[in-house]
């Protein structure tokens, strides 16, 4: 078995011993999520002593979309469609809508509800991908692909843990880490598009909310924290989005059909 093979397979047990520990967490939290709790817990989450703060910030957003959405709204949320599984999508607007001098009202602040629903669909509805869909199937969607994302983290840490964060899993060994610690080590990536000349952004695949990565293409090198995640390309006229879904690691290089 050649070197790569043998640390691939040995990285897919590692996620694959995962799965329970990541299960009972992302459980956990489907439940707080579900439950608006005016007090989010992130306890089980950060006992997996793997870096949690992206996590934590996405879901605290999520929750706030959901909670929103079933007192004042349609108990809808939207979602773009991943691998044919609507997944929640963050509202860009969704805090400028709040009146941070008011009162808060039930753990939210008051606001104007009527203007809220307008922005809602409205962004809903200006971008072609998005769909509603009930917030409780959404949720389920999310906290299924979190429970991949937390998986390949996991395994990455115990991984770094064993054989070092300057380790490469697969690909070249130049393949640079950056970080001393396994918990918070970024991996290089390089995403190659079909364009030239524009702007690549990424997404955890559990709640899409993208993010810079590198311009102009093709290809980009950029870094990333261990998960699971999707991509997008832009100009300044459109934003196209790919398809694909990516584990970071073993992926270090990804190929996109935009």
């Amino acid at each position: 078995m050649e070197k790569n093979e043998y640390l691939s397979e040995i990285f897919n047990e590692l996620r694959s011993d995962a799965h329970a520990s990541v299960e009972s967490v992302t459980e956990e939290l489907s439940g707080l999520i579900k439950n608006e709790l005016d007090q989010f817990q992130f306890g089980g989450l950060r006992e997996l002593s793997i870096f949690t703060a992206d996590i934590e910030y996405l879901l605290g957003w999520l929750e706030q979309q959901y909670r929103v959405s079933n007192r004042y709204g349609s108990r809808e949320l939207p979602c773009y469609m991943i691998n044919e599984t609507p997944i929640p999508v963050s509202i860009p607007s969704f805090n400028s809508f709040i009146d941070k001098t008011d009162v808060e009202l039930d753990g939210i602040r008051k606001c104007n509800w009527e203007k809220f629903n307008e922005i809602w669909y409205r962004e809903v509805q200006e971008d072609e991908q998005a769909k509603l869909i009930n917030a409780d199937d959404a949720v389920d969607n999310s906290i299924a692909e979190l429970t991949e994302f937390m998986k390949g983290r996991l395994a990455a840490k115990k991984y770094f843990d064993r054989f070092g964060v300057d380790h490469a899993m697969v690909g070249p060994p130049s393949r640079p880490v950056v970080g001393d610690q396994s918990a918070v080590a970024m991996l290089s990536v390089e995403v190659h598009s079909k364009t030239p000349g524009e702007r690549v952004s990424y997404s955890p695949a559990y709640f899409i909310n993208y993010m810079v990565l590198a311009a102009p293409t093709t290809p980009v090198t950029g870094y990333l924290l261990p998960g699971r995640f999707v991509f997008m390309v832009s100009n300044s006229v459109v934003s196209k989005k790919d398809p694909g879904v990516f584990d970071v690691p073993p992926h270090y290089t990804i190929n996109l059909m935009v």
